[in-house]
Order: structure tokens, then C-alpha cells, then sequence
């Protein structure tokens, strides 16, 4: 699969940032790597406040910001996830979000085909 390494370094970085930015326990993030179902999976995740219910939709849209994002830091413009959202479409991928309440972790699961070529 061909992939432009410079706009990976731009959605990942932009996901790891989120997580440090976003986490409630001194900036721990994890970071998984598996392959599942004919997938490429990457995990990153954080402990930290769940997004609210309604915006697990919405957190990838240009210019969102969720009402608990804004409470954590005033920095930010609603911009990374949605780029990191383009640029992993743009290679045949998907993100999705998902909270684990039981251990208040944040999860945005990269996937994408895992193909030989």
C-alpha cells in the first residue's frame, strides 16, 4: 500500500497531540498496533474526560470543538481530528472514536486494509 509518509506524520501527530492535550493522567498515552480481521489497526488512547454522546459523530468535523474539550485548554481550533480524518480517508482508511467508561479511556482506532502487494 503506498502512502504518503509526510501526511502520516502530520494525522498521527495530530492524534497523539489530541491525546496528550486531552488527558487527565500527566499526559499518558497509549499507542497499539495489531492486525485484525484483515486490518491494520492503531490504537491511541488517553485517560481523560469521554467526549459528550452526541459528539462522537460530530468530533471529526472542521472547526468542532466539544463543550469538555474547551474546558480542558483554551488552545485548539477544531482542526486535528479533521485533518487527521482526511488524510487517513485519503489512503483508503477510517477513524473512529470510542470511550471506555470502565477505565475512562479514549480510544481513536485507526484501520486500515491490510494489503500485500
Amino acid at each position: 500500500m503506498w502512502v504518503d509518509s509526510s501526511l502520516f506524520d502530520i494525522a498521527f501527530f495530530n492524534l497523539i497531540d489530541n491525546a496528550c492535550k486531552y488527558s487527565t493522567s500527566k499526559g499518558t498515552v497509549i499507542v497499539d498496533y495489531k492486525v485484525k480481521y484483515g486490518k491494520a489497526l492503531i490504537g491511541i488512547g488517553n485517560r481523560g474526560v469521554a467526549a459528550h454522546s452526541m459528539a462522537a459523530e460530530d468530533i471529526f468535523a472542521r472547526g468542532y470543538r466539544g463543550k469538555m474539550a474547551t474546558t480542558v485548554t483554551a488552545s485548539g481550533h477544531g482542526m486535528g481530528l479533521y485533518v487527521a480524518k482526511l488524510i487517513v480517508a485519503a489512503h483508503g482508511g477510517d477513524i473512529r472514536y470510542s470511550f471506555i467508561p470502565k477505565s475512562s479511556l479514549n480510544v481513536f482506532t485507526v484501520s486500515f486494509p491490510n494489503k500485500v502487494d
